[in-house]
């Protein structure tokens, strides 16, 4: 139509599209990592504290992935870039956490 002044045209439609796959990528990666954590041995502090690093990283990329892939990613949500920034603030929120747990890990292990 051109004339109807909306916003929703292929170009659109194309971002929405490459930021959902990315969004997903994103999600797969932080998914494995997490995964991969949760496989290492925990028996020993350094193992422990690359298990903890490993799947604390994975859980904030998936996070991140979500948040682009049902915000912005998602051209029928109209709060698009709340959601991403929603998931952004979860992702270092959950960073947060991984620290704080990997500093408990080391300090319980030298003193």
């Amino acid at each position: 139509d051109g004339g109807s002044g909306g916003t929703d045209t292929a170009a659109n439609g194309a971002v929405s599209t490459i930021l959902s796959d990315t969004g997903e990528t994103l999600s797969g990666v932080g998914t494995t990592l997490d995964n991969l954590g949760s496989q290492l041995p925990t028996s020993n502090p350094v193992t422990s504290t690359v298990a903890t690093t490993v799947s604390g990283v994975g859980t904030a990329i998936d996070t991140t992935g979500s948040g682009i892939t049902n915000g912005i990613g998602d051209r029928s949500n109209v709060n698009g870039v709340g959601t991403t920034l929603s998931g952004v603030t979860t992702t270092v929120t959950s960073l947060g956490g991984t620290v704080s747990d990997v500093g408990t890990n080391l300090a319980s292990t030298t003193s």
